[in-house]
């Protein structure tokens, strides 16, 4: 999968991890400039996603909040992957008020757009990676 390259800018980053089969992304804030960065990032990573792969994401989303821009974004992104597709989303999120929204849209929202795909929140990284890494 390390064939869609890195992206580094205006706020999100885009990394592979585990030889190109997990992709790692990090929206550093909430502007419409880098939920749009991330939103096409995520959006091209979907498209070119391996059929025989298990679709392997890890969200760091540690100190955001939720917008109605970002919900809107993520919902949109969220009609995007197939039917057909299953896989595992890791969301590392921040404690607190901010992390709490994000898990409550995630769980109330997204499980149900998404029913193939089975999400998790983690406060550590390295907890979150390691649940990915179970579904290589």
């Amino acid at each position: 999968m390390a064939e869609i390259g890195e992206v580094n800018g205006n706020g999100a980053k885009l990394e592979w991890l585990c030889d190109g089969r997990i992709a790692a992304f990090c929206l550093e804030n909430t502007s419409p400039t880098a939920v749009d960065v991330w939103y096409e990032a995520s959006r091209e990573v979907i498209q070119n996603w391996p059929e025989t792969k298990p679709y392997l994401i890890l969200e760091r989303f540690t100190n955001l909040g939720l917008t109605p821009y970002n919900r809107q974004r993520t919902e949109e992104l969220a009609t995007l992957i197939p039917d057909h597709m299953d896989g595992r989303v890791a969301v590392v999120i921040s404690r607190g008020v901010l992390g709490y929204g994000i898990r409550m849209f995630g769980t109330n929202r997204l499980k149900a757009l998404l029913p193939n795909i089975t999400f998790e929140f983690f406060f550590e990284e390295s907890k979150a990676l390691e649940w990915l890494e179970e579904a290589l």
